[in-house]
């Protein structure tokens, strides 16, 4: 929800003040379908798991459009295209892309799709926009006065550093529900979160000099949702470095 609501919700006020009627929600089954007015289906995702859903809503008479939400970022275009499902594009009337890159990807994988693919950016970014940064102004005030002046480091070393997964756990995980398929993916991934170890230990090694070098600043380190913020904490002892988390 942290990640993803607000540019959900962006969205959603666009279509509204356009003259839709909006139902935001999350995890609609097949069955909740039947029970919905008939519209258009917005996804955040054209993976293996919608096909099934993108097929009950069109029959039930809706039109479907989605995006790929975490696409922006990926660690090789094989591995990127294998978040695109064809039978799912199969039935998605328009697909808004974050960028020419992935349009490029996504046509590659999907030729007959080509058409439907509509370089549009990514309402999570939108929401940052400077006409919307007061739907933030109490949360980063509260921020502020709780912290006094700060430098933000926000990481993102799930490979590394999973709350409850090995990264032997996480590639299992990717073969069982099809995300990498060959040896040559599975190393490659064993390979990356190599790096990803030596990323963190930088990070770990950067942030007492950065505290020193600026004392009067409180150092906050935002692990992403995924890692094991125990080890964060484990790793800093300084009494200016603070660990953000989300209660």
């Amino acid at each position: 929800m942290v990640r993803e609501f607000w540019g959900k919700l962006l969205v959603s006020c666009v279509a509204a003040e356009t003259g839709f009627d909006v139902l935001l929600g999350r995890g609609l089954e097949r069955a909740q379908l039947n029970y919905l007015p008939r519209g258009i289906f917005f996804d955040k995702a054209v993976n293996n798991k919608r096909p099934q859903t993108f097929e009950h809503a069109r029959r039930l008479g809706n039109k479907i459009v989605a995006f790929d939400d975490e696409g922006l970022i990926y660690l090789s275009e094989q591995l990127y295209q294998k978040r695109i499902s064809p039978k799912a594009m199969n039935h998605v009337s328009s697909f808004f892309c974050w960028g020419d890159d992935q349009a490029r990807l996504i046509s590659s994988k999907v030729p007959d799709a080509a058409g439907k693919i509509l370089v549009t950016g990514n309402p999570r970014v939108d929401i940052l926009r400077r006409e919307f940064r007061g739907v933030f102004a109490e949360e980063a005030n509260r921020l502020r006065n709780l912290y006094g002046p700060f430098f933000l480091i926000n990481t993102n070393f799930s490979w590394s550093n999973h709350f409850y997964k090995t990264r032997e756990e996480l590639i299992e995980n990717l073969k069982r529900i099809g995300t990498i398929s060959t040896y040559e993916e599975a190393n490659f991934l064993l390979r990356y979160s190599r790096y990803e170890d030596e990323m963190r230990r930088h990070f770990v090694a950067m942030v007492p000099v950065l505290s020193r070098a600026f004392p009067n600043k409180t150092i906050i380190v935002r692990p992403h949702p995924s890692e094991n913020h125990t080890v964060w904490k484990s790793d800093f002892t300084l009494a200016k470095i603070a660990l953000l988390t989300k209660k």
